[in-house]
């Protein structure tokens, strides 16, 4: 499920031995903005969000390949 690689995409963070119900709070019920472009889609989270360097790696994690 997407929480299990949610937790793989954690390992070596500071959430990585958190429950799923943590991980749901902290890092899926954020305020945000979402726009969503033909070619991409950004994410725009405030500015005081603890969280931003691992939401961003978790966000880089499941992106689709490129080539």
């Amino acid at each position: 499920t997407i929480m299990h690689q949610f937790r793989e995409g954690l390992k070596g963070t500071e959430l990585q031995h958190a429950r799923f119900s943590t991980l749901q709070l902290r890092l899926l019920k954020i305020g945000g903005r979402v726009e969503r472009t033909a070619r991409r889609i950004r994410f725009h989270l405030p500015k005081a969000f603890p969280l931003k360097e691992i939401f961003a790696s978790l966000a880089a994690a499941f992106l689709p390949l490129r080539t």
